[in-house]
């Protein structure tokens, strides 16, 4: 008997990337939540894609997580975001809920050495810029591809 043939189409979930702590600023979907939506907070230099994600329909989805300098792809010139920042940005409670139970244990979404995880939950991103532990846990987050501080003596 031959074996089914696999559905290979990847349907790609672009970033909804909603806030910065690089910038402030007011999108309108930023008060989009609820019990179907997730929001992120993304502390990644460089946006990360899945691309083995179930769909629901027996294929496979692509989910974009944004990084702090994915504004700067494709451009001749730009600043990079300091380190200690992050992007906030919102994806369908089932794709996060999919994202972690293949990814979980990866080392962006967990803490490590002492420094908290990349990649995780917040209830909003006004309770997140209010919250001071929330924001403690973005400046002490480390990607390893910070950009060499000026007083730097490496």
């Amino acid at each position: 008997m031959a074996r089914p043939k696999k559905n290979t189409e990847t349907a790609e979930v672009v970033a909804d990337v909603i806030g910065s702590t690089v910038e402030d600023r007011k999108d309108a979907n930023s008060d989009i939540q609820g019990a179907s939506v997730v929001t992120l907070c993304v502390s990644l230099r460089n946006g990360h894609i899945f691309d083995d994600i179930p769909d629901g329909n027996g294929g496979l989805k692509k989910i974009h997580l944004a990084g702090l300098d994915d504004a700067l792809r494709g451009k001749k010139g730009g600043i990079l975001a300091d380190k200690g920042n992050a992007v906030y940005q919102t994806m369908p409670k089932a794709d996060w809920d999919a994202l972690i139970s293949l990814h979980g244990k990866e080392r962006m979404f967990n803490s490590w050495n002492g420094f908290p995880p990349c990649v995780f939950e917040v209830k909003n991103v006004a309770e997140a810029k209010k919250s001071e532990v929330i924001q403690d846990q973005i400046k002490a987050s480390q990607t390893g591809l910070d950009p060499k501080a000026e007083n730097s003596s490496i």
